[in-house]
């Protein structure tokens, strides 16, 4: 096995290239510093919930179905990879959290499919075609 690469997920054979420690630094920074971005979310989709949902009745999505923090429990995992582990399993999760409330929220408020599909749209399945609120030529 070339040296540059390391097996970052055993029986996976994903290999990833092992950067030099300035780039991977860089990168370090650039992955952590949207931790911010991931607190603002979790604390706006759960306001969001607690204003919006409750004004119009609106089921709540339960935040703890989606995050998940439980590698970095894992033994054979260093220091280094637990943190990442926590890191990756709150952004992982909070993003979900925040798609499934925003998903909710356009179950409720606008149920009509988009004109062209998407894979962020896989919520729309039961929604109205978007054929069907769109006005006849010539009327």
């Amino acid at each position: 096995m070339n040296s540059k690469y390391t097996h970052m997920v055993p029986g996976k054979d994903l290999e990833i290239h092992i950067p030099p420690l300035p780039i991977a630094l860089v990168a370090g920074v650039i992955t952590y510093s949207a931790f911010p971005i991931f607190v603002v979310m979790d604390l706006y989709g759960t306001f969001f919930q607690l204003t919006f949902f409750n004004l119009l009745k609106i089921p709540s999505i339960k935040r703890s179905e989606y995050i998940r923090l439980d590698r970095y429990k894992l033994e054979k995992l260093t220091v280094f990879q637990k943190f990442n582990c926590l890191y990756c399993g709150y952004a992982n999760g909070i993003v979900a959290y925040f798609k499934a409330v925003v998903n909710q929220m356009e179950t409720y408020s606008c149920a009509i499919k988009h004109k062209r599909n998407s894979k962020a749209a896989l919520h729309q399945k039961d929604f109205y075609e978007y054929e069907e609120f769109q006005v006849p030529a010539g009327n």
